[in-house]
Parts: structure tokens; C-alpha cells; sequence
């Protein structure tokens, strides 16, 4: 065959394809690169996805849309070159600030499951301690996450014949602040190779995080059922709030801190007649109004507590109940940082992911309850 036809065939076959790329949005670049990108396409049309945006050498980054919960899904390349073996990184995003972690195998620790800090965590399962290795710094938050449905949905993601053949190096959860979220990171040592094994990793991975996502929330999702709140919105966004009316109190209970210093705050409104503060003793040295605190005769509540008020005698005769000094202690010596006073009581204390915020609701609404009824009796009979 004519050797100058064959040229002028493959320069109109390379054309065609170049035209094609460029009429399709698509940079020249590498084939390896080439494959991965006709496998977003395809699972693009397959699961309607959105192309985000591109990374250098055209790299696309794609958006999942997932009816398995509130969860924006990346996927993209770690190659960069032809001389540099692409991999597959998958990233969903969790609209909450979960604790920092890091999950892999115990014979392959990667740089990636390294790089959170913090010290080994084992877990109530030694079977799974001798699989994987987990380190972070909220071992408590941990060990939440972590379930044993967790635990499980974690060994079938290394089983799973997609990321074996992948080669799964490592799952990390980092906690953005600034953007009130946690990304979930997964990273293989090599490309996924087919539409159906990059479906099957997505899945697996959007599953993973629903699980701990309903972990991490379900003792407040039991507080919200148990005093008949609704959700609110926390100042800081990542966060969770819950607010109502429980008992005639207007009541609200907040997280705030950040993934390594979480606390409760309960406040309950209040309407009392007369002006108040009560504190911790310590509190009140810190702030330098101790000297000034009124003595409420009662050895032990001044030796706790200070308060101060425009009307000691009635304050005394208040405080005077046992039953109400008593859930005073509870909450303002027993939680540093809480406060009762004429129009609010403030319970403060560091939250235990595993508890929730049940048990500082009703020992706030105790202490609120009780001040009412010392209230009710100082006004006498209406």
C-alpha cells in the first residue's frame, strides 16, 4: 500500500480524535489519563453526575449526587505526569465536625493514614485491632464512629475485589473547620480500571460514611425524641442544636468547640423577680467579684459556689431548700463554666459523644424546675 496514503490516513485519524476531544471539552494528555477520563464519562452518564471542575492536565473532578444522605462525593486522579502512576483518590464530604481518624491495614500503613495525629487507638474488637491499625486524638469520638456496623462496612471495603485490586492504602476522616465539614478519604495505590469497580468503591464509601454519620448523631437524635425538640441551628456551622419548650421552660442545647474540644451548653430561660448570679467559687475569684459575693449561710454552698444579688435576704431564703440547693450544686459547682441567673441558667460541660446532651438537659431542667417551685413558695399563694 502506498506509504503516503497511510500517512494521510493516521493524520486524519489523529485528527478526528483530536477534534473529537476538543469537541467533547477534553485536553490532550496521557492515555492512562484518557481511560480514566472515558470512565467518568461513562459512570457520569450512568449515575447523572456533575463535572465540577478540572485539575491540572485536565483531570476532572465529578460530583456524585447520592440518595444515601446529605453527601457531596469527588473522585479524581493523584498522577500528574506520564512518568507518575495515577491513583484513585475518592473523597465524600460529611456536612457535620467529626473527630480526626485514620483506618489501615496493619500490614500496609501508608503516609496518608499516617499523617493525622494523635496515638493508636484500640478498639472493643481484637479481631479487628489485629487487621487494622486506627489512630486520632478523641478516642471517645473514635470509638463512636467506629461500631461495630462501621467496623464491618470497613473490612468489606478491603475485601471488596474492586479496592483489592486497587490496592486500598488507607481512610482518613479530616475535619475542615472553616468549612464546618469532614471529608472521608480513601486512597489506592493504583487506578480503578472499570465503571462497575468505581461504582462499587463509591458505594462502599458513601455507605462507610452514613453509618458513622447516623452513629455520631444518634444520642442526639434520642435527645430529640425523648424532651420533643427540634433541630436548630448552632452558631458554628458543622455543629448540632436542639431547641423547644420542655416542662414551660423555652430550652435549647448546642454543641460547640471544635473536633479536638467539644462542650455541651444547655440554656433555659427563666423569669425570676429578682436579680441573681451564682457561679463556681473558682469563677468568680477568675472574673474578681469573690470578695463581693454575698454569704448564703449555708457552710457548704459558700464554699462552693459564690453569688451575688441585689436582695441576699430573699436569695437566702430561696436557697434555703435542700432539694434546690442540692441541683444547684449539681450544675454550677458540679460543671465549671455554668451559670443561674435572674433570666437565664447556663449548664456548660465537655461533651461525651457517646452520651449526648440527655443527661445535662435534665439536670438543667431539674435545677430550673426546682427554682420555679422556690419561687412559687417565697410569692405565696396567688
Amino acid at each position: 500500500m502506498d506509504p503516503v496514503f497511510i500517512g494521510l490516513a493516521l493524520a486524519a485519524t489523529a485528527s478526528f480524535w483530536v477534534a473529537t476531544m476538543a469537541f467533547l471539552g477534553f485536553t490532550p494528555i496521557s492515555g492512562r489519563q484518557r481511560r480514566l477520563e472515558a470512565g467518568l464519562r461513562a459512570m457520569a452518564l450512568a449515575r447523572r453526575g456533575q463535572l465540577l471542575r478540572r485539575r491540572r492536565l485536565g483531570m476532572p473532578i465529578l460530583e456524585v449526587p447520592c440518595a444515601l444522605g446529605p453527601f457531596r462525593l469527588e473522585y479524581g486522579s493523584a498522577g500528574s505526569s506520564e512518568d507518575v502512576e495515577p491513583t484513585t483518590l475518592l473523597t465524600v464530604e460529611l456536612p457535620r465536625l467529626l473527630p480526626a481518624v485514620s483506618v489501615g491495614a496493619q500490614v500496609v500503613f501508608s503516609d496518608l493514614v499516617g499523617g493525622v495525629r494523635g496515638h493508636e487507638v484500640e478498639l472493643d474488637d481484637p479481631v479487628f485491632n489485629r487487621s487494622f491499625r486506627v489512630s486520632g486524638r478523641d478516642e471517645a469520638g473514635i470509638q463512636v464512629l467506629l461500631e461495630p456496623k462501621a467496623r464491618q462496612h470497613v473490612r468489606e471495603l478491603w475485601e471488596r475485589g474492586a479496592l483489592e485490586s486497587s490496592g486500598l492504602e488507607g481512610l482518613v476522616l479530616e475535619p475542615l473547620e472553616h468549612a464546618g465539614m469532614t471529608v472521608l478519604r480513601a486512597r489506592m495505590a493504583r487506578l480503578v480500571g472499570t465503571v462497575q469497580d468505581l461504582d462499587a468503591c463509591l458505594e462502599g464509601m458513601v455507605t462507610l460514611a452514613g453509618v458513622m454519620l447516623e452513629a455520631w448523631d444518634e444520642p442526639w437524635v434520642q435527645a430529640r425524641e425523648r424532651f420533643g425538640l427540634v433541630p436548630g441551628t448552632p452558631a458554628q456551622a458543622g455543629l448540632r442544636g436542639l431547641k423547644g419548650e420542655v416542662n414551660g421552660f423555652g430550652l435549647g442545647v448546642w454543641e460547640i468547640g471544635n473536633d479536638r474540644n467539644r462542650y455541651h451548653e444547655v440554656i433555659v430561660d427563666l423569669a425570676l423577680p429578682f436579680e441573681i448570679e451564682v457561679v463556681h467559687r473558682e469563677v468568680a475569684q477568675k472574673e474578681g467579684w469573690l470578695p463581693t459575693a454575698q454569704p448564703m449561710g449555708n457552710p457548704v454552698l459558700d464554699m462552693l459556689v459564690a453569688v451575688r444579688c441585689e436582695q441576699p435576704s430573699v436569695v437566702r431564703e430561696l436557697l434555703a431548700d435542700e432539694d434546690l440547693t442540692a441541683a444547684l450544686l449539681e450544675v454550677v459547682h458540679g460543671r465549671k463554666g455554668s451559670i443561674l441567673t435572674d433570666r437565664h441558667l447556663t449548664l456548660r460541660e465537655p461533651g461525651d459523644p457517646a452520651i449526648g446532651p440527655a443527661e445535662a438537659i435534665e439536670d438543667a431542667l431539674a435545677l430550673a424546675r426546682a427554682v420555679r417551685v422556690g419561687v412559687a413558695r417565697l410569692q405565696g399563694p396567688a
